[in-house]
């Protein structure tokens, strides 16, 4: 852009996207500092597995971080949360800088493939782009796995690119690193490359039948692969592994015995003569990403598959699906956000309409099919899984913009795609209402970034409070009035298990609907939340049944004390209880404290 010379460029840019980096992660800062609202479900979810993961790592117990039997998540992601919370401390406000470590290898990421398909402006372009994306703005401070997955995803995708469809043996090893690390993330990324890689691995076979004085070697160590993994693979689950925890050192045993096969065929292939030289590397490339990988997923892969397959009735039960038009206006609104999403029609209709396009540039259509594939594929469709479908828009939404002849067109256009991508990434930090509560009812904002909710929701003084009533023989309950669906703060039983910071004292009563436990689940809504503290085991049975009768019955929800007293009671319930304290919550929802010294069922 401008008159920049290419040199120039190549030293001028990276310290731009350097100053970027800060500024998005000083945003970021700022966004957790202020935001006050509760982890939801999976958030907390992913926090406490964190939590554990850094109370290994502080314990000293590395061999149990790096081992794990009927998991589902991969490690490193927690890992990561655990090593930097042995520096700045176990909260929730240090959650959002394992995205930091991720952003930039995400924005160089896109910097190098807007500059390997086009040229450095569109590099640096792409990778502002990519992350003033309203929803990846959203979550790059939430912890969840979905931005670093996408950064994998990116990385990945670049170095595809750099492999020349396997052609460079050190690109190619380095995908393959790459891959591996990015499914120790989550399992999900090598799908989001699947069609890039299998055009690439067409052409790279299609090499090797045309090599007619080693066509056999090359595909017989091809077909070793699949074999020597499915031995290791037996050597696990050989009617050896079954639903008992194992100790650490079987484990361990079982692993190192399950690599043989595959190190086996490493070093053969290492020392084979191999004619053409992209083979060896391809075969070590693909052997290196099993190796990588092997100890989670050799272990944990049955898991893996058996609860991808109850997740996903699951997500079709809680409704989680949308229909395709549905997907369309999320993807536009939600995801890229309307200004972006016109640019990526603008920058589809070039790029269709103009005769440069390349076999490297195809990639990005194909990329995007992948995405667009497991969405359609998949029956439970989160919005999260759109993420990684930035890495093939972003350079599509811009490449067109440099290519304007008319200069004060190009710089028109460009001064307004600088004022897009500031409102994308930090759009609160000019529009900022007193809540944000409107903003979420709506959905996510189709231009501004959603800004972080300043409403107390006081989860930690209710848990505390709770836990300081309970002495003795007595017993506090913490009720939560009036939590529905569309309450746009979801708190769960989760929320509170991660919020909670004393001890082992909070019980959580499961309720009728058992797929959120504590969620009570009556005439098409959830109503409340109920957990008790300092809760006698003899008489468990009987405050369960208590609470699942009286809520199984219809009543007044805003009267509390007229429930607990009379409702309970009816339902054949006797007891002394008592309200202690009633807090009040934002969007007219309460918290009840109550004392129970006794309840028995009639």
């Amino acid at each position: 852009m401008g008159s920049l010379n290419r040199k120039k460029k190549e030293f001028i840019y990276p310290v731009i996207i350097i100053l970027f980096i800060i500024l998005f992660g000083l945003v970021n800062y700022f966004w957790i500092n202020l935001d006050k609202s509760p982890p939801d479900h999976d958030e907390a979810f992913h926090l406490q597995e964190s939590v554990r993961y850094y109370q290994q790592i502080n314990k000293g117990e590395i061999s149990e971080s790096f081992f794990h039997y009927r998991e589902y998540y991969p490690p490193l992601y927690y890992q990561i949360t655990g090593v930097i919370s042995q520096f700045f401390g176990r909260s929730r406000r240090i959650s959002f800088l394992p995205n930091l470590i991720f952003l930039p290898i995400l924005v160089f990421s896109m910097y190098f493939i807007g500059k390997k398909l086009w040229d450095e402006d569109v590099g640096l372009l792409s990778a502002i782009a990519v992350v003033s994306f309203p929803l990846i703005a959203y979550l790059s401070h939430k912890y969840y796995l979905d931005f670093a997955t996408t950064s994998m995803v990116a990385i990945s995708f670049f170095l595809l690119l750099k492999s020349d469809r396997f052609n460079n043996p050190g690109w190619t090893i380095l995908f393959f690193v790459s891959i591996a690390v990015g499914m120790l993330v989550k399992w999900s990324v090598p799908f989001y490359v699947a069609l890039p890689f299998a055009v690439c691995f067409f052409y790279f076979l299609a090499d090797l039948i045309k090599d007619g004085k080693n066509r056999i070697l090359n595909l017989a160590f091809l077909v070793l692969i699949p074999v020597f993994v499915l031995l290791g693979y037996y050597i696990i689950h050989g009617g050896v592994m079954g639903e008992q925890p194992f100790p650490l050192i079987k484990l361990a045993g079982i692993y190192i015995r399950s690599l043989i096969p595959l190190l086996f065929l490493l070093f053969i292939t290492l020392l084979m003569p191999f004619r053409v030289k992209k083979v060896k590397y391809f075969i070590v490339g693909i052997l290196v990403f099993f190796i990588i990988i092997w100890h989670f997923y050799a272990l944990n892969m049955p898991f893996v598959f058996e609860k991808l397959i109850s997740g996903a009735s699951a997500g079709v039960q809680e409704g989680d699906t949308y229909s395709i038009p549905e997907f369309i206006y999320l993807f536009t609104t939600g995801f890229q956000g309307i200004p972006f999403s016109f640019l990526l029609v603008i920058g589809l209709i070039f790029y269709f309409a103009k005769n440069d396009k390349t076999p490297e540039r195809n990639l990005l259509v194909a990329g995007l099919l992948s995405g667009i594939l497991i969405l359609y594929l998949l029956p439970n469709r989160d919005s999260r899984y759109l993420l990684p479908l930035a890495i093939y828009t972003a350079p599509v939404c811009v490449f067109w913009i440099t290519g304007i002849k008319l200069k004060w067109a190009r710089y028109g256009i460009l001064t307004l795609f600088i004022i897009i991508s500031f409102l994308g990434f930090a759009g609160w930090l000019v529009y900022n209402p007193g809540t944000q509560r409107i903003m979420k009812y709506r959905g996510y904002f189709p231009i501004l970034a959603l800004g972080p909710d300043r409403e107390d929701w006081k989860l930690k003084y209710a848990v505390d409070r709770l836990v300081e009533l309970s002495r003795g023989e007595k017993t506090a309950v913490l009720f939560m009035e009036n939590i529905k669906r569309t309450n746009p703060i979801n708190i769960n039983s989760i929320t509170w298990e991660f919020m909670r910071k004393t001890g082992d004292r909070l019980l959580i009563l499961h309720g009728p609907w058992e797929k959120y436990p504590g969620a009570f689940y009556r005439n098409g809504e959830y109503y409340s939340f109920v957990f008790f503290s300092n809760m006698p085991k003899n008489r468990g049975g009987d405050f369960k049944r208590a609470f699942i009768l009286m809520l199984r019955e219809k009543g007044d929800d805003s009267k509390i004390p007229r429930i607990f007293d009379t409702y309970i009671k009816k339902s054949g319930v006797t007891g002394d209880i008592k309200p202690i304290e009633k807090i009040n919550l934002p969007d007219d929802f309460l918290f009840w404290i109550l004392e129970i010294e006794s309840i028995h069922i009639q």
